[in-house]
This record gives structure tokens, sequence and C-alpha cells, in this order.
């Protein structure tokens, strides 16, 4: 088969989730599936969405960890390497696609790449390389999970590792099973296109952002909570509009593609915009 889309959400606040997903069950190439906790009995979901529970991660677990996102990322690579998709979106509820969901999966429907996503490799000093992970030498770069793409593939190499006894943290044991062993041979790993990229630091206690009040068309911005902004269509609106995150005195960064669509990391320090 194709590709899928998984949004990975315990959907406890559903009337901010659904106006924030109510396309993602709209393409006809890529269905979407909502996998939630095994607690969770949710309703209301967007049109189309599928729901399953998420499975249990069962592969070791100092492979794959975090310490912020749960067991998020072991339960997709688990989904996704027992499925029968060649390749899947990994979907966190704190992002926001200011289009429908089905752009940003035809955007990069002609891509071959097992993982696609923001992969910074300027960062080469990152705490994870060096504490807790077996295969990160040298660094391989950092995965941030708030939207990715990966093949089913890279999901069962990312488990071969695991069971071997691999260790690393998420953002860094993906990358690491891309460019380590035989994998080199056939994996590949693309940037994937951000309006604003904001990764919070949880010493500054305020993991979330606003989106500006003209954000750019069809563009991807996290980490964008939900809060308790009243109900319907405005209240929802504006659970998306929480406080602007800086740390340290620095604005968020503006992620400026190069003329290949690629990611000019080189900028990132150099290139802050205020707020929109």
């Amino acid at each position: 088969m194709g590709e899928a889309a998984a949004l990975l959400s315990a959907w406890r606040k559903p009337d901010c989730l659904y106006w924030r997903f109510q396309t993602l069950g709209s393409s006809p190439r890529t269905p979407a599936f909502l996998l939630h906790d095994a607690g969770t009995v949710p309703d209301t979901l967007p049109p189309g969405m599928l729901a399953a529970v998420q499975p249990a991660w069962t592969h070791g677990r100092r492979a794959l960890f975090s310490t912020t996102a749960g067991s998020t990322k072991g339960a997709f690579v688990q989904w996704l390497a027992s499925s029968n998709f060649s390749r899947a979106w990994y979907l966190e509820d704190d992002a926001v696609f200011t289009g429908d969901w089905s752009v940003l999966f035809d955007r990069h429907m002609g891509s071959t790449s097992d993982l696609l996503g923001f992969v910074d490799t300027s960062n080469v000093n990152n705490y994870w390389y060096t504490h807790g992970c077996t295969i990160c030498e040298p660094t391989p770069g950092l995965v941030h999970w708030p939207v990715i793409r990966m093949s089913r593939r890279l999901a069962q190499e990312i488990i071969r590792l695991a069971e071997k006894g691999e260790q690393g943290h998420g953002e860094v044991f993906a990358s690491a099973a891309c460019t380590r062993g035989a994998a080199p041979r056939w994996c590949t790993i693309e940037q994937l296109e951000w309006d604003r990229v904001m990764i919070p630091n949880r010493q500054t206690r305020k993991e979330c952002c606003r989106l500006p009040r003209r954000p750019a068309r069809d563009a991807l911005y996290h980490p964008i909570k939900c809060d308790a902004a009243g109900a319907g269509v405005g209240g929802a609106r504006r659970k998306a509009a929480i406080d602007v995150w800086t740390w340290k005195g620095l604005l968020p960064h503006r992620i400026v593609p190069t003329a290949q669509g690629r990611l000019n990391l080189s900028a990132m320090d150099a290139d802050r915009v205020p707020p929109g």
C-alpha cells in the first residue's frame, strides 16, 4: 500500500483538536488514523479519520526514549513497522498546518526519502549525543518529531537496532538508524519545510507559542497548545493563541529554505524574526 497519516493524541480536548485536524481525513491518497491512549474513547472525530489504540513499544526502554512525549514515538514506529503502508506521517496534536492537510501530503508525495522532517545538523554538542546513545558517533542530526514522515523499512530498522540493545533518545535514534550499519545503502533523509519551528526548552516552563495574526498559507507551526479559551469555533480558534515562547531573550527562528527547497540551517541563529 501507499502512505498513511497517524495523529498521536489522547484526544482530550476534541473541540480544539477537531478544528485543528478537520481536514486530516480528506486526502484520498493518505488515509488518516488517530492513534489514541488505551484508556481513551474518542468521539467527534473529523470526517474520514479512523481511530485505533496506540500499540505498546516492546523493544527496549532506552531505545527511542523521550522525556516529554511519553511513548508516542515508539507507538508510532511499532504501528508503522507492522502495518501494510510503505510509509506514514507522524503528527503530534500541538502541530498546526494552516491549510488543508492534503496539501502538505501532496507536496511531498513524489519524495522517496525514508525520513522526512526537520533535522537539525548544526547542534553538534547536543546533550543526547553523549548521554544514553550508543549509536551517535558521529552525530546524526536531531530529528524534531512534531511532524515527520517515515518509511516502514526505517521503522523496522529502528526496531532491529533496539532489539540488539542499542539505545538513544528519540530525537537522535531515528536519524542514527538511517545512517548506521547497512542502512546508508538505502536510507535517505530529507528536510521538511517549516514556516516557523519553535522548540521549547522544558526549563522555561513555557511549552507553547502563538500563531501569528497573519500566518503564512499552507505552513507548519509548532508547538501550538490547546488551552481553556471557550467553546465553539471562535473558542477553538482562540485555543491556538497562547503566549509567545521566548527563552533567554531570543525570538523564535525563521526557517529559510534555499533555492532547492532545503533548509538553510546556518542562517538560524542570525535570522530571528519577531512574532507576527
